[in-house]
């Protein structure tokens, strides 16, 4: 019963999930979404469906980035 960018449903879907905010990335094409799942503890990545190519590399050097600093 509830929909992005409502809050309740980033709470929702942490307790369903046994997600750890701070842990989970959220990919959206609408930047109010993403800003919601911030402001929630979530990282946030605004998808930009006009240009999918360079959303698709920022997002793989971004995640080849966070994975080499846990290393």
């Amino acid at each position: 019963g509830v929909i992005k960018p409502s809050p309740e449903i980033y709470t929702l879907l942490t307790t369903r999930y046994a997600l750890l905010p701070k842990e989970t990335l959220f990919i959206d094409d609408r930047p109010r979404n993403v800003e919601a799942a911030i402001m929630q503890g979530w990282h946030g990545y605004h998808f930009d469906a006009h240009n999918p190519e360079a959303s698709c590399q920022e997002l793989h050097a971004m995640l080849l980035h966070h994975n080499n600093e846990q290393i």
